[in-house]
């Protein structure tokens, strides 16, 4: 977990305190009594509510997150509704009353936004119209009971019953349609939800009488097991959804060769061709590995040793290098022997923005040092220019990643998700600029 998570998570769990604190203190008054049972299960589904709804407004196209906050909510909701019924004697107040439809409100949206995370994890298994329907059903019910009394509504537990099992059916349905077709991770959500139905169909059983158990009501132990499969499986969905977003950026990244780029250094290839055949030969080779750099690459991984890489950008800065003359200096600083690999285009890009920006509008030109130097515990890649620097707010933009450059925040991007570091920038006016990469010697570490 990295620190900004890790900090994340405290500050819910923070909260989560403050608001049971002050929930016990208003319901005091009104006899509900809550367990630390109770508690901490109000404290756990807070947490994840709080966090996978702040994953849904980072990524809204996974819907899944939404949905499954929402059914934390609905946890949190039957908790306190629960224990109201069973310990309210006074069956015509207010919160009794106000409980008594958000039990089974809860109940039959429950089954609804169980339905909806299944659809939204496997989309290409579900059935269409189903959640619609079942949707108009729950949204039906819900009038129903607010606008009709207790003793009306609560007689219609077989309507409650059989509409939650069809959801629940149609729920199995997908999860098992996706394991028959090997979908990824549906084999574990189908085990999670299929605990979490063993808990609710003993306690319906045991409830009605139709057997007696020893160990008493199960429900709320198996549903916080599904709860915490299912959250670590829809954050590993995430996970990756960030990464397919960040290895799109990278596929445009190796893609985007600028067409001036190629055709200022065909044009100097061509009048080199006949002064000096040998070094129109060389930037040929030069090219041939930016290109092959380029397009060449392992689109699933997505890795690359650091020394192809390495190999990229001097091929890059030699090009340069005849293009601009005197105008640009080069020097590298590279140790031996450092055999790890790294994300494709992790360093490279960078390289070329301090090229770019460091020869635009200067005449004297620029030096570019390229260092790689292996320390204790991580690798350091470093590229220093001497070029006019940074201003306070693009630079402020670049480390809150509110810039425009796609390079410079795909990096960055990946080096917390890789190995949860960041780029450090030094820069200031007129005093060049210093971007530094840290690569844990052990590698990726997600």
């Amino acid at each position: 977990m990295s620190v900004n998570n890790a900090l994340f998570m405290y500050i819910l769990l923070t909260i989560d305190k403050t608001m049971i604190y002050t929930i016990n203190k208003k319901i005091q008054k009104d006899m509900i009594m809550l367990t630390n049972m109770d508690y901490f299960s109000i404290g756990v589904y807070t947490t994840i509510f709080i966090y996978f709804l702040y994953l849904f407004f980072s990524y809204k196209e996974e819907k899944y997150n939404l949905y499954f906050s929402i059914g934390c909510l609905i946890a949190i909701t039957r908790v306190i509704v629960t224990k109201n019924l069973l310990v309210i004697n006074n069956t015509e107040g207010l919160i009794y009353m106000v409980s008594s439809s958000l039990y089974y409100i809860s109940y039959i949206w429950g089954g609804v936004f169980l339905m909806l995370i299944s659809e939204s994890l496997f989309k290409e298994e579900r059935l269409k119209h189903i959640s619609k329907i079942f949707t108009i059903i729950a949204i039906i019910f819900s009038i129903f009971i607010i606008f009709t009394d207790i003793p009306v509504y609560s007689s219609k537990d077989a309507f409650y019953d059989g509409s939650f099992f069809i959801m629940l059916v149609y729920s199995s349905y997908i999860l098992v349609k996706a394991v028959v077709k090997k979908r990824k991770r549906a084999v574990l959500l189908c085990i999670g939800s299929f605990i979490m139905y063993f808990g609710a169909f003993h306690d319906i059983l045991r409830g009605s009488g139709v057997f007696y158990s020893k160990i008493g009501e199960i429900n709320a132990y198996t549903y916080f097991i599904y709860l915490l499969i299912f959250a670590y499986v829809l954050s590993q969905n995430t996970k990756e959804y960030q990464l397919s977003i960040f290895n799109s950026e990278l596929n445009f990244l190796h893609a985007q060769i600028q067409p001036h780029f190629l055709f200022n250094t065909i044009n100097t290839i061509i009048t080199y061709c006949r002064q000096e055949p040998n070094v129109a030969r060389e930037l040929l080779l030069d090219l041939s590995t930016y290109l092959r750099g380029k397009f060449d690459y392992d689109s699933e991984n997505m890795q690359i040793a650091l020394k192809e890489e390495i190999e990229l950008i001097k091929s890059y800065l030699t090009i340069e290098k005849v293009r601009f003359g005197d105008r640009l200096e080069v020097v590298y600083d590279i140790d031996d022997n450092i055999d790890i690999t790294v994300p494709c285009l992790i360093f490279q890009p960078l390289v070329e923005n301090a090229v770019k920006h460091g020869l635009k509008d200067n005449i004297k030109g620029v030096k570019i040092q390229i260092l790689v130097k292996k320390m204790d515990n991580y690798i350091s890649l470093q590229v220093k220019d001497n070029g006019k620097g940074i201003d306070e707010d693009t630079l402020f933009k670049l480390l809150k990643q509110e810039s425009t450059g796609v390079g410079i925040n795909n990096t960055s991007k990946r080096l917390k998700l890789y190995y949860d570091t960041d780029l450090m920038i030094k820069s200031s006016k007129n005093q060049g600029t210093c971007i530094t990469i840290k690569i844990p010697v052990g590698g990726k570490k997600c």
